[in-house]
């Protein structure tokens, strides 16, 4: 099994424990819409986007505000993907999203 694949299902696996899986398929599928990437449809796609909610969940904790929220999403995903264009992604709208789903919990 790839590298990266193990550490998505043991991230996946530590936010079940904690009863957090169901926000860490959310932010998936929420990042998976806005798709930065442009990865288009697809199960491939989906996963690709797990490794950076890894890294994004449990900073949501941290944060007070979408903002905040905004700045740690932007970071994440430019710290997994950096030569990849993510100049048109709306961080702000994605960032709500996040936001609005973690206050959910």
């Amino acid at each position: 099994m790839d590298r990266r694949i193990r550490a998505q299902v043991s991230a996946r696996r530590q936010f079940v424990e904690h009863g957090l899986g169901e926000i860490f398929n959310l932010l998936c599928e929420e990042l998976h819409s806005a798709d930065p990437l442009k990865l288009g449809t697809g199960e491939i796609a989906r996963d690709e986007y797990g490794s950076p909610v890894a890294t994004i969940l449990p900073k949501l904790c941290e944060c007070s505000d979408a903002e905040q929220a905004r700045f740690v999403v932007e970071n994440e995903m430019r710290m997994h993907y950096p030569r990849a264009d993510l100049s048109n992604t709306d961080w702000q709208a994605l960032a709500v999203q996040f936001w609005r789903i973690w206050g959910e919990r």
